[in-house]
Parts: structure tokens; sequence; C-alpha cells
């Protein structure tokens, strides 16, 4: 799967937005979308949030802790040391999953790209 990373103008300013290759069948990665649902703080905040996220994942990775569960806004997360269920708070039908590794990598990227200074030619793109 590969993601793209990406700023868009919106309401007269940049705004982050993620990309997948690979949509389910109703035409969205939930990956993208929960990468994206900054819960309505904007990017100051959700760097900070995604740091902390971040370290609660590599107590999963090390064994220190067996499970988390992650919500924002609209979608939702449940992490083993095994897998990450995705999904979306507000239909139970609509959910997808991904290795542990793979969404670590994924949040760890965008963090790092949300450390950027934003600009409408910067871009980024990573294989997971």
């Amino acid at each position: 799967m590969q993601l793209t990373f990406f700023w868009a103008e919106h309401q007269d300013q940049l705004s982050p937005r993620c990309e997948s290759d690979l949509d389910n069948p109703d035409g969205v990665c939930l990956l993208s979308s929960i990468l994206t649902d900054d819960g309505g703080l904007g990017v100051t905040n959700s760097t900070e949030w995604l740091e902390t996220r971040l370290k609660r994942i590599s107590s999963i990775v090390t064994g220190e802790s067996k499970s988390l569960d992650w919500n924002r806004e609209t979608f939702g997360s449940t992490l083993t040391s095994q897998d990450v269920t995705i999904y979306s708070l507000h239909d139970d039908s609509n959910f997808e999953k991904f290795g542990l590794k793979q969404f670590q990598l994924a949040l760890t990227e965008w963090k790092t790209f949300l450390e950027l200074q934003p600009s409408a030619e910067s871009s980024k793109q990573i294989e997971i």
C-alpha cells in the first residue's frame, strides 16, 4: 500500500491530506482517514497527540501493554501486538485491518510530515 502525504488549500489555509492507492469498496481508505482526523484540534495539537500514541504503540511492541484503543472524532482503532483494526465510529460494518508495524510506520511518517513547514509543493510518498 502506498500513502501520499501532501498539503492542500482549505478555507484559505493549507491543511494536511493523505491519500492511498488502496481504497475500500466505498472509495475510502480508513488508514488515511484516521491519520487526517485531527479531532478539530489542528496540526499543532495533532503532532503532540501522535507522539503520545506512538509511545503507547511502542509499549505494545515491547510487550509492556497488550492492547490500545484509540478514538478520534470520526474514526477509531483497536491495536494489539498482531494487528490494528481501524473503524468508523458511525458505521460498525466499516472497518479495515493492518499490521501493527505498518500502522506504526504510517503514524511515524505522518507525524514527521506534519512537523515540516506547510507548503503546497510539499508531498511525501511511503510504502507500507
